[in-house]
């Protein structure tokens, strides 16, 4: 030996380092294969038989460390999307969708939307169009302009939501039964879509759209009950709630062309008692009953005069089986609600549910028993009491909505396609006739910016302000 250590392993050779290219065509990307990036169709497709899917024009800004292990899963499922496309979808999956279900878990928005992305393009590209939306609009802590053509996250949003609607185009001439339901969930999807960007003729105009698709007039009552069946209920249920929402802007369909026919229907007793057998079923009572409350606050609007016995009486009579059926709802959920908030296994969430819809019960209560009466010094001296508690319920939903109990992953959220508390607020700021008690449900509406369906906070805060409701006066 010559006293020499030799080390007995080559070195390793350091392989060089090129900056990676992100301009290669959607099938290469896919493929995770360097592309050769030909103009029209790249050879790296042409030469091996494959169809090259063309160049993306726009592309989402890198960002690394979100969902890793979400975004893995996303590339099992969805194969032939490219690794912007499943981002997106993973923070649509962790993020946007729990938030968007709010206090109540919709299957909608928790399994069914999910399980349709996986086999239907349309319904996929739609869902990263609103959650690259959303992402953009969580960054920027405000509604997203949408007229922003530099901005790379909304052109990709944009680009999306144009994939989704040629998509769905492609499908509306198949015979597939379930149709209907891709349909109503790309409506929905548009909705959101929207209103998260700001543009409220659109997304009204969707959900017009969505409620004459789902209880559009068919050719006989068999066909409109196989029609009906065919339709997802969880589809059907949150269709419905917007429209709700919308009766209550007056901007529902539903409600042109009501005649005096539609009044009678609400003075006709019903056979059935109200009954409540889970949360999800009390949400669905809730938005029946609110939908005969506003179809009568309608009425009541345009009908009511004292002068006038002859709409009086049907008005009056109205508004008791009303009041009945509500008072109905109100035990069955009192005895339901007491017995879950006593269960132990109950989750705090659920509990605020159960907080929640008792708020909207006497919201709705209150809407019922307030409609007849024009004057607000009469509505301040007979319902003061009511307001002010309704306010009290309200701040302690809002202080657990907004606490750090309510989830690690989605605090204080912004976007919720459910009805919370903007709606309760909005009708103390309107209605009570106390300037105090109005500038402090102002102050709440303001104090947590987000939005619940067709309900957002700025624009309810803006319409209180612009009818001076909080000065002691209206305009």
């Amino acid at each position: 030996m010559d006293g020499v250590v030799r080390n007995e392993y080559p070195k390793p050779r350091r392989k060089a380092f090129s900056q990676r290219s992100r301009r290669g065509c959607r099938t290469c990307r896919i493929r995770r294969v360097k592309c050769d990036e030909t103009p029209g169709a790249c050879v790296k497709c042409t030469s091996t038989g494959r169809e090259c899917d063309g160049y993306d024009t726009v592309r989402l800004p890198p960002k690394r460390g979100f969902g890793a292990t979400l975004f893995h899963q996303t590339r099992i499922f969805l194969p032939d999307k490219t690794s912007d496309e499943r981002r997106s979808f993973s923070f649509f999956q962790s993020l946007t969708s729990p938030m968007m279900n709010g206090l109540f878990d919709h299957l909608l928005w928790s399994r069914v939307v999910l399980q349709y992305s996986q086999g239907e393009p349309a319904i996929c590209h739609a869902v990263i169009a609103v959650s690259t939306l959303h992402e953009a609009s969580e960054a920027a802590g405000e509604p997203v302009l949408l007229e922003d053509t530099n901005n790379r996250q909304h052109r990709f949003a944009l680009s999306q939501y144009n994939r989704s609607i040629a998509y769905l185009n492609s499908r509306m001439s198949s015979n597939d039964p379930n149709i209907i339901n891709i349909v109503l969930i790309c409506c929905l999807l548009y909705i959101t879509f929207e209103l998260i960007g700001g543009k409220y003729d659109r997304a009204h105009a969707h959900l017009r759209k969505g409620v004459q698709l789902l209880y559009g007039r068919q050719d006989s009552n068999t066909a409109r009950e196989l029609f009906q069946d065919a339709v997802d209920s969880s589809l059907a249920r949150a269709m419905m709630h917007l429209d709700v929402q919308g009766m209550q802007w007056g901007v529902s369909s539903l409600l042109e062309g009501l005649g005096m026919d539609d009044l009678e229907h609400l003075t006709r007793p019903k056979q059935r008692s109200v009954e409540i057998r889970s949360l999800a079923h009390g949400v669905e009572v809730r938005d029946h009953l609110m939908g005969e409350v506003c179809i009568f606050g309608w009425f009541a609007e345009t009908l009511y005069n004292e002068d006038l016995p002859t709409n009086t009486a049907p008005l009056l009579q109205a508004q008791r089986l009303l009041q009945s059926r509500m008072a109905e709802f109100g035990q069955a959920l009192e005895k339901l609600a007491e017995a879950r908030l006593s269960d132990e296994s109950t989750t705090a969430k659920e509990k605020r549910g159960w907080d929640l819809l008792r708020i909207h019960y006497l919201g709705i209560s209150l809407r019922l028993d307030t409609s007849l009466i024009k004057s607000k010094d009469v509505m301040r001296a007979r319902f003061a009491a009511r307001f002010t508690d309704r306010l009290e319920q309200v701040k302690r939903v809002m202080d657990w909505f907004c606490g750090e109990e309510f989830s690690s992953a989605v605090h204080r959220p912004t976007l919720l396609m459910e009805t919370g508390v903007i709606v309760p607020l909005f009708f103390i700021c309107e209605q009570c006739g106390d300037p105090e008690l109005s500038r402090q449900a102002l102050s709440l509406l303001e104090s947590w910016p987000h939005r619940e369906g067709l309900w957002d906070t700025r624009v309810a805060a803006m319409m209180i302000r612009s009818k001076g409701a909080f000065n002691g006066h209206q305009k």
